[in-house]
C-alpha cells in the first residue's frame, strides 16, 4: 500500500521540507568561550539573507544547507515507510484479533498520543489539527486545542440527542475530560443560508424581519437553528455575529443594537457633526464619529470571547458557520475585501480569509463587529496590530454572491446544493446615499465612490439573479421594503432617532407590500421543511435504489420537534421529476405525489416515531420515515423528490437537499463530513 498510493506523496513531502523548513547552517563565531549561533531562518525558498537571534546578528549571503543525496532522501522514506508498516501491523494483526480494525485504531491513537503529550499538550494552531496533522481544524475544545472533523468522528460518540452531532468526551492532545458537543451538516442536506445588508441604524429593519420570520416559523426555535450559514456587511455584520454567536433572544439583540446605535451616533466628534465634519477637513477629526462609545457597547455585549473558539472561554458555541465582510490594507498600498468567520475552509484556503495561527492574535467577537463596520466617513478605521481595517460594505454591501461562494469553499466535498438563501436588506428608498457634501470635494473622493457604489444593494441582488440557473433562482429570496423616516423623509445611516419608527413599521406591517408580506409566509415554510433532511442507509442496498430515512435537525424530544410534527406537519410526499420540473416543484400535479406512511402505516408525523433502547436501559424518541428513492421511470424523470406538506398549506415543499438525482446523494453520502 505504501508503494502503490502514498510513495509518490511522501517523496514530494521531503522535497517540500527541504524547501522550505531545512535549516540553513551559516553560523557566527563571535568569539572564544562563547557558543556559536546558527541562522535563524529556515527553508531554501524563505533565505534572503542569514539572521541571527539578535538585532545585530545579519549577514548578506545564500542559503547554506547540507546537499541530500539521493540516496539519503531514500533512507528517510524508508524509515517512514518502516513506521507505516509497524503502524498497520498494529492494526491489522495477523492473528485472530477480537477487536475491529477501526477499535485497534481509536486505541493506537490514543496510544501515540499518550507518547507525545507532554509536548503536544503545550502547542496550540488554528490552521493545523494536531490530532492527525493531516487536516484544518474547525472545532475548537474548550482546552484551545482545534481538531478536523475527520478526528472529532473518530475520537468521539455520536450525540443521542440530535442528529449528526457528536459528544467529545475529552480531547485527544491533552486528556483534559470537558464534554463538548459538535453537530455538522447532514451529509445529503441542502445549505440554508441568510446575508445581512449594511446600513448603518436601518439595521433594525432586518431584525425586525427576522422577528417576523421567527414568528411565521412559530416554532420558538431561534434564527441559528434556521441556517447553516451567515454572511453580514457592517450593520448586518453586527446583527449576523449577534444571532449566531449570542444565545439571546431577538428582542434582547435588538435593544442592544439601538442602545448602541444611539449612543454612537448621539456624540459626534467635537459636540456636533458640523464640528466634525469642518474638523475632517483639516485632518483633526479621522470621522465624523469616534468609535470610543460602539466598541464599550460591543466588547460589553460580546466579552472577550475569540471567534473562532467561543468554547474557551466558556461561551455558547453555535454550530451554524458566521461570517462578516470587511476590508483591510493590501500588498500595494491600498484596500482588499477578506471575510472574518468563526469557521476555517477545509482545505486550508487563506486567500481574503482572516484567520491567525496564533490562538491568541486571532479575532475577538467584538473586534470582528468593530472591523466590519467602521463605514468611511461616520466612524474610523479599526485598527488590530499592524492592520487597518474598514466597512465591509467598500467591496460587498449586499453579500450574496460572497455567501454562495463561501457555500462552495465550505461544503466543496459533498457538492451540497442550495437549499434557501434569504437575502434581507435595510430598506429602500427614493433617494440615493450622498456624503456629507462638505465632503464631496476633498481628499475623501476615492473611497466616498466605492463606498456610494456599493451602497446600491438592488444592483448587486440583480446581478446575482441574472447569473444563477432557473434551479438557484427558485431557492433566492430578498426582503428589501421601502423605508421612510418618521417625517417620512429619507433615512440617513446615522439617524438613530428613527429606529423606533423603522422597527415598529416592519413589525405591525405598515412599512410592509403585499407581496413582501408574502414573502416573509414563504421563507417560513421553507425554512420548516428544510428542517427535514434525508439519510441513506446502505445497509439495504438494491440496484438502481437509495434506501434511507427522512430526520428531523431538532433535538430529539424537545417541545419545539413535538410541536413540529403535531402541529406543522400534515404528511410526507415523494415523486420523480425532470429537470425542468425539478425547477419549478409547485408545477407538479398533485395526483404525482405518493403519501409516505410510518413503519406501523401510520401517515401522521407525529406518530412516526422509533424508539431507540441504549445499553445502559435508556431509551429516546426519534422521528424516523423509512423510504426509498428510484424506481423504473428514473430515466425519463430522473430526479426524486422527497417532500413535506404543512397545515394550511396547499402546496408541497421539498425538503432540505431535494430534488436530486440518486446518484448526487450517493455521491454525496461517500464524502467526508465537513
Amino acid at each position: 500500500m505504501f508503494d502503490r498510493e502514498m510513495l509518490p506523496f511522501w517523496t514530494e513531502a521531503v522535497d517540500m521540507y527541504l524547501l522550505k523548513y531545512d535549516r540553513c547552517l551559516y553560523r557566527w563565531f563571535p568569539g572564544r568561550g562563547v557558543e556559536q549561533v546558527l541562522c535563524t531562518i529556515r527553508g531554501r525558498s524563505q533565505h534572503k539573507m542569514h539572521i541571527g537571534d539578535s538585532a545585530t546578528q545579519f549577514q548578506a549571503g545564500d542559503f547554506l544547507g547540507k546537499s541530500w543525496s539521493d540516496a539519503e532522501k531514500r533512507s528517510w522514506i524508508n524509515n517512514i515507510r518502516d513506521c507505516f508498516v509497524s503502524l498497520c501491523h498494529q492494526v491489522f494483526p495477523v492473528q485472530n484479533c477480537q477487536e475491529r480494525p477501526d477499535q485497534l485504531l481509536h486505541s493506537l491513537r490514543y496510544s501515540v498520543h499518550t507518547q507525545v503529550r507532554a509536548t503536544l499538550s503545550q502547542m496550540r494552531s488554528n490552521k493545523t489539527c494536531f490530532a492527525c496533522l493531516q487536516a484544518v481544524p474547525d472545532h475548537v475544545l474548550p482546552c484551545g486545542h482545534a481538531l478536523c472533523p475527520t478526528c472529532i468522528q473518530e475520537i468521539a460518540k455520536p450525540s443521542r440527542f440530535v442528529e449528526c452531532a457528536f459528544d467529545v468526551p475529552s480531547c485527544i492532545i491533552c486528556g483534559k475530560h470537558n464534554i463538548h458537543q459538535v453537530q455538522l451538516k447532514p451529509k445529503c442536506a441542502g445549505v440554508r443560508i441568510l446575508t445581512l445588508d449594511g446600513g448603518g441604524v436601518r439595521g433594525v429593519v432586518e431584525l425586525a424581519l427576522l422577528s417576523r420570520i421567527q414568528t411565521e416559523v412559530g416554532l420558538e426555535i431561534s434564527i441559528r437553528e434556521m441556517f447553516d450559514l451567515v454572511v453580514g456587511t457592517s450593520t448586518g455584520g453586527i446583527v449576523a455575529l449577534g444571532v449566531v454567536m449570542k444565545n439571546i433572544s431577538l428582542k434582547s439583540m435588538t435593544k442592544f443594537f439601538e442602545e448602541a446605535a444611539e449612543s454612537t451616533f448621539g456624540h459626534p466628534n467635537g459636540g456636533a457633526e458640523w464640528v466634525a465634519k469642518g474638523g475632517m477637513l483639516f485632518k483633526s477629526y479621522p470621522s465624523i464619529y469616534p468609535d470610543t462609545r460602539l466598541k464599550q457597547h460591543l466588547q460589553r455585549f460580546f466579552g472577550m470571547t475569540p471567534l473562532f473558539a467561543p468554547a474557551t472561554s466558556g461561551t455558547f458555541q453555535s454550530t451554524t458557520r458566521v461570517a462578516v465582510t470587511t476590508a483591510k490594507d493590501g500588498p500595494d498600498g491600498g484596500s482588499t475585501q477578506c471575510l472574518i468567520a468563526n469557521y476555517n475552509r477545509p482545505r486550508g484556503d487563506w486567500a481574503y480569509f482572516e484567520r491567525e495561527d496564533d490562538a491568541s492574535r486571532d479575532m475577538a467577537i467584538w473586534e470582528a463587529a468593530l472591523a466590519t463596520s467602521a463605514a468611511p466617513i461616520y466612524l474610523p478605521t479599526f485598527r488590530k496590530d499592524t492592520t487597518n481595517y474598514v466597512d465591509g460594505a467598500m467591496y460587498a454591501n449586499c453579500p450574496v454572491r460572497l455567501a454562495l461562494e463561501e457555500k462552495d469553499r465550505i461544503w466543496h466535498h459533498d457538492g451540497a446544493s442550495l437549499d434557501v438563501l434569504v437575502s434581507l436588506g435595510t430598506g429602500r428608498q427614493e433617494k440615493k446615499w450622498k456624503p456629507p457634501k462638505i465632503l464631496s470635494y476633498s481628499f475623501f473622493r476615492p473611497m466616498i465612490k466605492s463606498f456610494e457604489e456599493q451602497m446600491n444593494s438592488t444592483v448587486n441582488w440583480e446581478k446575482v439573479q441574472s447569473a444563477s440557473s432557473a434551479l438557484a433562482k427558485a431557492r433566492l429570496y430578498r426582503l428589501n421594503p421601502r423605508v421612510r423616516g418618521k417625517s417620512g423623509g429619507y433615512v440617513d445611516l446615522d439617524d438613530h432617532q428613527d429606529m423606533a419608527f423603522l422597527r415598529s413599521g416592519i413589525e405591525d406591517g405598515a412599512l410592509l407590500q403585499p407581496d413582501e408580506e408574502t414573502t416573509i409566509q414563504r421563507v417560513a415554510r421553507t425554512l420548516l421543511a428544510h428542517l427535514f433532511f434525508f439519510e441513506p442507509d446502505e445497509q439495504h442496498p438494491r440496484p438502481g435504489a437509495l434506501h434511507g430515512s427522512i430526520r428531523c435537525r431538532l433535538p430529539h424530544e424537545t417541545q419545539a420537534t413535538i410541536a413540529l410534527l403535531r402541529d406543522k406537519v400534515m404528511g410526507f410526499y415523494s415523486t420523480l421529476a425532470t429537470k425542468e420540473e425539478a425547477a419549478t416543484v409547485a408545477s407538479i400535479p398533485s395526483g404525482r405525489w405518493e403519501p409516505l406512511h410510518g413503519a406501523s402505516g401510520h401517515a401522521k408525523p407525529s406518530e412516526m416515531i422509533h424508539e431507540e433502547i441504549f445499553e445502559d436501559g435508556s431509551s429516546i424518541k426519534k422521528f424516523r420515515l423509512d423510504c426509498t428513492l428510484g424506481s423504473d421511470v428514473m430515466e425519463i424523470r430522473p430526479y426524486s423528490i422527497l417532500a413535506v406538506r404543512l397545515v394550511g398549506v396547499d402546496e408541497t415543499l421539498p425538503i432540505s437537499g431535494f430534488p436530486a438525482t440518486v446518484t448526487d446523494l450517493r455521491e454525496r453520502w461517500a464524502t467526508r463530513w465537513v
